[in-house]
């Protein structure tokens, strides 16, 4: 039963991998497996090199790197997962068992994929990954690595390890899906940080420039996608798309012009956050539905949305944040349409 209800939900995540509805999983490495087009994105960039996966559990990355690198080798030291990935990926497959911080292999390129959950829970401290990921750049400093992580991670922290390459943080479906260490080797020159927002084919990095000035709101507002957000990108993302920040501090962007497919909200009214007065301008627009956005304001989106009480026919977006350094700084409501 547990065979057959992994199978489902990997339906989704997995689909884009050839096979992958028959394969087998345990609960925690199929949570842990990155969705298709995340790993697909990966093998895309290690295309043409020789790949060791030495933390390969099910197979995930195997099979996304087939056809992109010159030859893939995987590695685990839990035998029942890598049993399942020899099932997964057929009796062709280069598998052995082995421990991750015992290197098997001279050259190849190292992927590894630390486990983040013990118990059920997350482990948020990069010291707590199995195997832990001081020890993992350690090991392999004299080799191109290549390790994924969670999008959550602290940047310091890596760096403090001396590891001098590139972060890169992916989105998929609107969500921040992974964050990935790759060696200074296989990172671009000058690159330290890359959001690549794999919904429209579009990357970001720290090598562009970032000369974004800060105004009053123009006709639109942009909320950049998290991966932007996360690998503080957004000034990199504005100077790009020619907007413009509200606030130094705040993420959230204006322009006059909607950059090609990105959701924005257009605004309809500017005024200081005040609950009653909000409430007094929504339905005066008939507005019923309403989506809050908040960033810089202690504001709980949903107890608001009840007090509010709307009743209107409309469908419209809140954008709550703070505007301003120091005293001047306010609490504004930009009332919007929302492009999508």
């Amino acid at each position: 039963m547990e065979t057959v209800l992994l199978r489902r939900r990997a339906a989704t995540k997995l689909s884009g991998l050839p096979g992958s509805g028959d394969w087998l999983f345990t609960d925690e490495a199929l949570q842990q497996a990155s969705a298709a087009p995340v790993a697909l994105h990966r093998a895309k960039r290690l295309s043409g090199n020789v790949i060791h996966d030495v933390t390969c559990s099910i197979g995930t990355e195997l099979a996304a790197l087939r056809g992109a690198a010159t030859r893939v080798v995987g590695s685990d030291i839990d035998p029942v997962r890598l049993a399942m990935a020899r099932h997964n990926l057929g009796s062709t497959a280069d598998l052995c068992r082995a421990d991750a911080l015992h290197p098997v292999t001279r050259e190849a390129v190292v992927l590894a994929d630390p486990s983040r959950r013990g118990g059920g829970r997350r482990r948020f401290n990069p010291r707590d990954y199995q195997p832990a990921l001081d020890q993992l750049v350690d090991v392999y400093r004299s080799r191109e690595l290549v390790v994924k992580c969670a999008p959550g991670i602290d940047f310091d922290a890596v760096t403090r390890l001396g590891f001098d390459g590139e972060i890169e943080v992916t989105s998929y479906r609107g969500s921040v899906r992974e964050a990935c260490m790759w060696s200074a080797g296989l990172a671009e020159p000058g690159v330290r940080r890359r959001a690549s927002i794999l919904d429209r084919g579009e990357q970001i990095t720290d090598a562009e420039s970032d000369d974004c000035p800060v105004r009053s709101a123009g006709r639109w507002i942009i909320d950049p996608d998290g991966a932007v957000v996360r690998a503080g990108l957004v000034r990199h993302y504005a100077a790009r798309h020619g907007l413009w920040q509200l606030d130094p501090h705040i993420a959230y962007l204006s322009g006059d012009e909607l950059p090609a497919g990105v959701r924005g909200f257009e605004v309809l009214q500017q005024l200081a956050f005040d609950e009653r007065r909000l409430g007094q301008e929504l339905g005066a627009l008939d507005c019923g539905s309403l989506e809050i956005l908040v960033r810089g304001l202690d504001v709980d989106p949903d107890a608001l949305r009840r007090r509010l009480g709307l009743r209107g026919s409309r469908s419209l977006t809140v954008v709550l944040t703070r505007v301003g350094l120091g005293s001047a700084a306010r609490a504004t409501a930009f009332v919007c349409r929302p492009s999508r």
